[in-house]
């Protein structure tokens, strides 16, 4: 779960800005906390502002970050420092992320000259007690780096050490993303090496952005599981949403568009199908591990999902709450 995310020199953004999961003094609405181990956290937070307050820029920057760390070193960086302060174009641009997984807390950073696209520095900390513990640094304009000795035996730690020392000072992708690369066996050797594994990974499937205009991603939407309909319900009361239960309706493609004026030609929904049917195929391709596939379009309020049945044809279910 998200803890705290700050950046600075990033587009609007010239001194740090943070964002905070963390409680604040009031005592009241005990049922928004998500209380572990001493450590209390909201279930959900906002940000709010004026237009041009810069909203859409912090969220651009917790994206930008994600990004870099699973894919390395963007494009067209040139221009995305705070460019109100010239001198910004030599200072580091700075990103911070503290999670928690399961027991353990963890801050990770990194820096980077958004003008010459160079990674500059990046860390990892568990700070899940009063003591952090550096797990690993990389001070690229210092040429330092360090990582703690993870593993019970010494061979083990030299192979970490490797690790580290194998990385280039102008690598296109961090550290964290290296130990991420054909690395199954050697976790299995060293399990240790898990607290990278698990730190991407959250990144990966956990870390989820999603602008206004965007559609909801294909995916295996709990939302349409009849088995979930309670959870879902808990989940929109805590949002102060009265409703008790969902059902799923099996409709047909012409109801989607039964509200908008006018006739639709029947090509119309045959390459609307058509092209929703290529998007699940391409993804079943890219995700075969998946037992089921869906498609989830918005519509207005209303939210829809698409699969395949048995039969390889495509069916469409509507939400109801």
């Amino acid at each position: 779960m998200l803890k705290r995310f700050a950046v600075k020199n990033f587009l609007s953004f010239g001194e740090e800005v943070t964002f905070t999961m963390e409680p604040g003094k009031v005592r009241g609405r005990r049922e928004h906390l998500l209380e572990h181990r001493g450590c209390n956290l909201l279930r959900f937070s906002a940000i709010y502002g004026s237009n041009a307050a810069g909203k859409s820029n912090y969220v651009r920057a917790i994206r930008f970050a994600r990004d870099t760390i699973l894919h390395g070193m963007q494009k067209n960086t040139m221009t995305r420092y705070h460019r109100v302060d010239p001198e910004n174009k030599e200072k580091p641009t700075e990103f911070t992320f503290e999670i928690r997984l399961d027991k353990k807390k963890y801050r990770y950073q990194f820096g980077l000259n958004m003008y010459s696209g160079m990674f500059l520095y990046e860390s990892l900390v568990d700070f899940s007690t009063g003591k952090e513990k550096e797990i690993f640094t990389r001070d690229m304009s210092q040429h330092k780096q360090h990582i703690m000795s993870l593993a019970k035996d010494a061979a083990s730690n030299i192979r970490i050490q490797t690790y580290l020392g194998d990385m280039p000072e102008d690598s296109n992708i961090l550290f964290l993303k290296e130990m991420n690369r054909n690395k199954a066996q050697a976790y299995d050797v060293i399990p240790e090496l898990h607290v990278f594994k698990d730190v991407y990974i959250w990144f990966k499937e956990k870390l989820r952005i999603i602008y206004p205009e965007e559609h909801l991603e294909i995916t295996q939407p709990k939302l349409f599981e009849e088995s979930e309909s309670e959870s879902i319900c808990e989940m929109l009361q805590n949002f102060s949403l009265h409703i008790t239960d969902t059902a799923v309706e099996s409709v047909s493609f012409e109801s989607i568009f039964s509200s908008v004026p006018g006739q639709f030609p029947p090509k119309f929904f045959e390459d609307f199908k058509n092209n929703i049917y290529q998007a699940i195929q391409e993804a079943k391709k890219k995700h075969p591990e998946a037992e089921k596939m869906s498609h989830t379009l918005r519509v207005g309020a209303d939210l829809y999902s698409v699969n395949l049945d048995e039969g390889d044809q495509l069916v469409l279910n509507r939400l109801q709450l």
